[in-house]
């Protein structure tokens, strides 16, 4: 693009190159930070809006489809789950949130304990998989800046 009065609009223009940079730049990252905002929004919000009870149901579900579990474990898996999902809640609207945190460890090596009675050894294999599988994901999204 030329004016007829000199070089306005002329691309070899260093300044003009650095304002059309900045100004693209600056798009792209706006593109990039609302679609990562929505895809945290949708992850948050597979469970936002669901009681606690439609939370352990729902997770009870993922369990037994994962590690094929039978009735007798999903009975036994389910007040567990329950404990952990008020656990995470309370962490949620906590005001120590250290100490909620080591509660929450500490809660859940003790299910671990109780896990490992309730599960066969591959079934219990396969739980630490999906649980460091998710640690990997949430650490993942936590460096992208997403919670």
């Amino acid at each position: 693009m030329y004016c007829q009065r000199g070089n306005i609009l002329n691309l070899n223009n260093k300044r003009m190159k650095k304002v059309i940079i900045s100004a693209i730049s600056t798009l792209c990252f706006m593109f990039l930070l609302g679609t990562n905002l929505t895809q945290a929004q949708d992850l948050a919000g597979d469970e936002r809006g669901l009681s606690t009870e439609q939370k352990v149901q729902k997770q009870t579900k993922t369990w037994v489809k994962a590690l094929t579990l039978n009735t007798d474990q999903e009975a036994k898996i389910s007040p567990i789950l329950l404990e952990r999902i008020k656990m995470r809640e309370s962490i949620r609207n906590s005001d120590n949130k250290r100490q909620a945190m080591k509660d929450f460890k500490n809660l859940v090596e003790n299910q671990n304990t109780q896990l490992k009675t309730i599960l066969s050894a591959e079934q219990f294999a396969k739980y630490e998989q999906m649980r460091d599988d998710a640690v990997d994901k949430f650490k993942g999204r936590k460096k992208r800046g997403e919670q």
